[in-house]
């Protein structure tokens, strides 16, 4: 075991090497299919047998592929935790114990070595510090993503003020009424100065659920929760008294920057517990 591959260097070689395929079994064989109908080539039925099949040649793909890329990912990248994690927000796998993990295809050989890999995971992952990190970091509300968020909302506001023109009175007051209620929160959220997150080499504070040291944190991690076409970041943790769960679509920070930060300062916590 090497381990000389980077997390996102294993991700994206996944996508490469089964998501982009993926997409082009599925939506290939879809769009001949639909295409030989539409010019009478080919008749309906042969048109939802082409579809049922490009799902079935892509799932058969998926299962195959999927084992070889876990195979040689988590042999040569060292946090395998990470990867695990990573690897399901970017729907390369399914989460552990589901249904369509069950669905894989090994081979004798790829499962002897998987069965090899699996001591790995009883390792904690190992994080290295950014010394660019300054002592302390607060995150506050972003201008820009509440701009946008009241561009959204004012066309919502102006298409319920159309409405009101042409007497769609109904709809017209639902959207009026949904648009100024969300510009009100949003203003609120523009003119709120207070830090929404602060970290440290002590731990971890936010408004919610106040400053938790890092000897009481678990689990730290910048999570994608998708919800049908609709997605959201969160930072989750779990301490002594209960968990946290804070929405950072609309703070000054993205996953890739508050995962570094997580990472540095708790390295940090850990040597300065081990200088004493």
């Amino acid at each position: 075991m090497y381990e000389t591959v980077t997390v996102e260097e294993a991700i994206s070689r996944g996508r490469r090497m089964i998501s982009y395929p993926v997409m082009v079994i599925m939506f290939g064989i879809i769009g001949i299919s639909v295409y030989l109908n539409t010019q009478n080539l080919i008749p309906a039925l042969y048109m939802i047998i082409g579809i049922a099949a490009s799902l079935l040649l892509a799932w058969l793909y998926w299962s195959f592929m999927i084992t070889k890329w876990k195979v040689w990912a988590f042999d040569n990248v060292r946090n395998v935790h990470e990867l695990q994690r990573k690897a399901v927000e970017a729907q390369l796998i399914w989460t552990e114990g589901s249904f369509w993990e069950k669905t894989e295809i090994w081979n004798s050989a790829d499962r002897d070595k998987w069965a090899l890999l699996q001591d790995k995971f009883s390792q904690k992952d190992v994080f290295a510090e950014d010394l660019s990190v300054p002592q302390e970091t607060s995150i506050h509300y972003s201008k820009n993503a509440i701009l946008v968020q009241c561009i959204i909302l004012l066309l919502c506001l102006g298409l319920g003020i159309y409405l009101f023109i042409i007497k769609q009175y109904i709809g017209a007051t639902l959207l009026c009424a949904f648009g100024g209620y969300f510009i009100y929160t949003e203003y609120k959220k523009a003119m709120n100065k207070d830090a929404q997150i602060i970290l440290n080499d002590k731990g971890i504070e936010t408004i919610s659920a106040g400053f938790v040291e890092w000897k009481d944190i678990t689990d730290e991690e910048v999570v994608i929760i998708r919800a049908g076409k609709s997605s959201n970041m969160y930072l989750q943790y779990n301490y002594t008294n209960g968990s946290e769960k804070v929405n950072i679509n609309e703070f000054d920070t993205n996953k890739k920057a508050l995962e570094n930060l997580l990472h540095t300062y708790r390295v940090r916590s850990e040597k300065k517990v081990n200088r004493l």
